[in-house]
């Protein structure tokens, strides 16, 4: 197996159906649940683990699950509303050392499973033709709801996997 990408990379089908669209929902709702799961019964120094030398310990996986799929979700909400966001939605501001501590690892699961099921309620019952409104062209590539649905759906999966080889689960 690839550490790196333990689900491969992202590919994003050529033509996305309701069921891509709906199985992407799913995966987006039950991340925290998932997460939750590998995290039980861990010490604290686990939180430290990395799936790979050199790369990020589960502690920064969660606050980098926190800081993209964050403004993520805020940008598919501007888009549902046609509105314009002002920013790409994966930044990469992950600092050695500041996410020390059980109080920041537990800041960080309550975020994720607020920003996740907000996300899976926001966009469950859209028509179908939602799914085709997309960022104008200066953001993050014009890219439409459903495959931005794609791109965090495979994100959360990719970083839970991290964490589970991290944990050695």
């Amino acid at each position: 197996m690839n550490n790196q990408y333990p689900i491969g990379q992202l590919v994003i089908p050529n033509n996305i159906t309701k069921t891509d669209i709906d199985q992407w929902i799913n995966d987006i709702e039950l991340l925290p649940k998932r997460i939750h799961e590998l995290l039980s019964n861990i010490q604290d120094e686990q939180l430290d683990n990395t799936y790979r030398e050199g790369a990020w310990s589960v502690r920064q996986l969660l606050h980098h699950i926190v800081e993209s799929h964050l403004p993520g979700f805020m940008n598919i909400y501007l888009i549902i509303n046609g509105k314009t966001p002002t920013h790409d939605a994966l930044p990469q501001i992950i600092q050695e050392n500041l996410f020390e501590g059980e109080l920041a690892y537990k800041n960080d699961l309550m975020m994720i499973e607020e920003i996740q099921s907000r996300w899976a309620n926001l966009v469950k019952d859209l028509p179908e033709e939602s799914f085709d409104k997309t960022m104008p062209p200066s953001s993050y590539n014009q890219k439409s709801l459903k495959v931005l649905l794609c791109v965090f759906a495979w994100h959360g999966n990719h970083h839970m996997n991290h964490i589970r080889i991290a944990l050695g689960k």
